[in-house]
């Protein structure tokens, strides 16, 4: 994980971050915009396959992210819709 800027907007803050998947044989970075909602830690964000390697390196796709505090500060638990091919 790899956080590349981050802007605080008010109550939001937006995070561009690049996000390596190990998968088997290869990996998958996925390029996302995260907009962190200071007051209640949840986050949303738009997602894109940027590059991958191994059985990954055809691998394209985009989506989006919601994310859900676990504890409140330390972790989120994210969920990510969209399509890859």
């Amino acid at each position: 994980l790899i956080m590349l800027l981050k802007i605080t907007n008010g109550q939001f803050r937006i995070i561009q971050v690049l996000k390596r998947f190990t998968c088997g044989n290869g990996t998958i970075d996925v390029r996302m915009i995260v907009h962190l909602d200071l007051a209640t830690n949840y986050t949303t964000a738009r997602w894109s396959v940027v590059s991958g390697t191994g059985n990954y390196v055809d691998l394209r796709g985009s989506g989006s992210l919601v994310g859900t505090p676990i504890v409140e500060g330390e972790s989120i638990h994210d969920d990510y819709y969209g399509s890859l091919h």
